[in-house]
């Protein structure tokens, strides 16, 4: 061992010796698995979270305790690409059950035409709403605002409402988001299940000076890397709160849902934050899910996507989507038999983001990119399952998969079109939500 190598452990072992615990509520005795009319849900997507910052999958440094605990008593998925690489398509392909390209909400866009999630969409707020839920929407990214059609199902919707200013040091956090939706559900009458949608930004860069202010056992790294654990800390905080909360309040019949609309890349990563990039960074997200009368320590193995998460939920609570076809899987009989359901053979992600389509193809050992349309756009290859940070690219080493990568994406795409187009009138859009989308550095994409 080098010298190197053993102040890292003897820095681990006392980050481990110090970690805070979780602090989750006590797991509920007697309650039945879930079921539509009667099981409320809470699903949290906690934006830029990426899964290795996550230590139920596989973080040494201890900044997610409750997030652990959370996965020890239920279900995660191993391997979870998203299907967008920021924020708006990503969010409506988790509501929608689609990829962003059915949904036709990123794509190079024409002078002065902004894209928004169509009213013939079904969202995931629907489905429950028309099933006698109190639907709830809390949204802390402007990019997950009503201008944008998220609002659709909900009977109490909240936009993002404090202005993105000073290194966003005035942005709502979960603790923010938090104090609303009990307020929401204190609100509710008694005994009808709900449904709460809370896309949480703490985790999205830039991050706050305050964040300074948040312990941690954790050595020094990067300046970027720090702010962003620390904010990951305050979020894994802020879930065990809402569930102390909730639980409190007697709502105890609750499926968890929590995962992320994208990753984020850091300086010593192969490219830095997200949205034209399409790397292990920005693409490998968690999916966790709870429920007390499901079992626990359940761990999925295989390829899924950030698509497939309504159906499963849909289909735990027992929810007939009829003729509606999804683009995503029910998964929900791998909670009590992980090897009985089929995952992906390989995942698609696109993103617009730079007004470029690029597109990716991710499966068990390659990642492939292609940065543009048609031929002649540059074509990136790397074996991911070896190469993490992906620093040698292939594509000229390897001519029969990459003819084989184009053949699939071109068979994916045609069985994938765009259904339906919203378009948004930007005069409808408020000052703040503008400034708050220049803030994220999402000026680009109106």
């Amino acid at each position: 061992m080098t010298l190197r190598s053993a102040l890292c452990a003897i820095v681990l072992a006392a980050c481990q010796g110090s970690a805070k615990p979780a602090d989750l509520p006590p797991v509920p005795e007697g309650v039945a698995p879930p079921e539509a009319g009667r099981t409320s849900v809470l699903w949290i997507e906690v934006c830029s979270l990426r899964a290795d910052r996550v230590g139920a999958y596989g973080n040494r440094w201890p900044i997610s305790p409750n997030l652990d605990a959370l996965a020890a008593r239920g279900m995660r998925f191993e391997h979870v690409v998203p299907a967008g690489a920021w924020t708006r398509p990503s969010v409506a392909s988790l509501r929608t059950g689609l990829f962003p390209r059915s949904v036709d909400i990123d794509r190079p866009r024409a002078e002065g035409e902004s894209l928004k999630v169509d009213d013939s969409f079904v969202l995931s707020s629907e489905w429950l709403h028309d099933r006698g839920y109190r639907t709830i929407g809390l949204s802390a990214n402007p990019n997950g605002n009503r201008y944008f059609g998220f609002d659709q199902g909900f009977d109490v919707w909240v936009d993002s409402g404090k202005l993105y200013t000073g290194w966003f040091e005035h942005r709502e956090d979960v603790h923010d988001v938090t104090d609303r939706l009990l307020a929401e559900i204190d609100a509710s009458p008694e005994g009808q299940p709900f449904l709460a949608h809370l896309l949480l930004s703490d985790a999205h860069h830039p991050y706050p000076r305050s964040a300074m202010l948040i312990p941690t056992d954790m050595p020094w790294m990067p300046a970027d890397q720090n702010l962003y654990d620390r904010q990951v800390r305050k979020v894994d905080a802020g879930i065990a709160r809402i569930l102390r909360e909730l639980d409190a309040r007697g709502r105890r019949d609750l499926l968890v849902v929590v995962t992320s609309d994208h990753g984020e890349g850091f300086t010593d990563d192969h490219a830095q934050w997200h949205g034209a990039e399409m790397y292990n960074a920005q693409t490998w997200v968690p999916w966790i899910m709870a429920h007390p009368g499901l079992p626990g320590g359940v761990v999925v193995p295989g390829l899924v996507q950030t698509v497939d998460v309504l159906p499963t939920v849909l289909g735990l609570l027992g929810v007939d989507p009829g003729d509606y076809r999804f683009d995503g899987l029910d998964l929900h009989a791998a909670w009590t038999a992980p090897d009985s359901v089929q995952t992906r053979p390989f995942a698609v992600i696109q993103t617009a983001y730079d007004e470029t389509l690029r597109t990716g193809l991710v499966d068990p050992t390659w990642r492939y990119l292609v940065q543009g349309e048609g031929p002649e756009a540059p074509r990136e290859l790397y074996r991911w399952a070896t190469d993490w940070q992906e620093r040698q690219e292939l594509s000229a080493q390897e001519p029969e998969l990459v003819a084989r990568f184009d053949a699939l994406l071109a068979t994916w795409k045609e069985a994938h079109p765009p259904r339906a187009s919203g378009y948004l009138d930007e005069a409808t859009v408020d000052e703040g939500t503008w400034k708050a989308l220049q803030e994220l550095g999402y000026l680009e994409r109106n």
